[in-house]
């Protein structure tokens, strides 16, 4: 009876460890297969295009934040349009200092016009004008020789920049206006200065920069006048 007791308790000594190997075996598999899933996942995410956006000058360009448009809503040709005059060498045109305008050469105005249109409205010192559309639209050099009530439009909104844009805030960052805001940047021959605001708030005329958005309008007024109609 005894052997047969001791016997038996080998064997079930024996099967428990049987078990346990078994539950032990059982744990190390499901790491394996646990290891491998994050393997897998690690190399899904590796192939994802994770490069930060650059413009032709290596400049980075911001993420869309807050209620900015992603880059793919734009027209390429707006947005090489909008970054060739933000990177413009205004002495490459001879624009220089003048007792006027010591400072300001250009000025930006951005704003939408529907919810899937953004307009740039660019202002020069020497009284180029143009207009760049996001959809891929726009209005080139209307304030060129017979234009001369664009070309003087142009010139008052970037004299009276002149007397604003220290208001401003001096930025190397360039997005796109957000919608239901107004964006300025005036340009100037140390660098770009930027300011943003609700477009109720401008249009109400008590913002700072109600009167610079009354020159932009005025500019845009002359280019409707002086566009024959089709």
């Amino acid at each position: 009876m005894n052997k047969l007791g001791i016997s038996g308790g080998k064997m079930s000594i024996e099967k428990k460890d049987g078990k346990v190997r078994i539950r032990k075996l059982i744990i190390v598999v499901i790491l394996n297969l646990l290891v491998v899933c994050a393997i897998i996942v690690a190399a899904v995410i590796s192939d994802e295009d994770t490069s930060v956006p650059t413009n032709e000058n290596n400049r980075v360009l911001p993420s869309p934040q807050n209620n900015e448009p992603a880059k793919d809503e734009l027209a390429e040709t707006y947005i090489g349009l909008r970054s060739q005059i933000i990177n413009l060498d205004p002495s490459e045109f001879g624009m220089v200092p003048s007792e006027e305008t010591p400072n300001v050469w250009g000025v930006l105005v951005e704003y939408w016009v529907s919810e899937e249109n953004l307009i740039t409205q660019v202002s020069l010192a020497d009284g180029t004008t143009s207009i760049y559309f996001s959809n891929g639209g726009g209005i080139l050099g209307a304030g060129e020789a017979g234009y001369e009530d664009v070309a003087e439009a142009s010139k008052l909104l970037v004299l009276f920049a002149e007397t604003v844009y220290s208001q401003m805030e001096l930025t190397t960052e360039f997005p796109f206006c957000p919608k239901d805001e107004m964006q300025f940047y005036v340009l100037t021959f140390s660098g770009i200065y930027k300011a943003n605001a609700p477009v109720g708030e401008i249009e109400s005329g008590d913002h700072e920069f109600s009167k610079l958005f009354g020159f932009a309008n005025n500019v845009l007024t002359q280019v409707r006048l002086n566009t024959p109609d089709e």
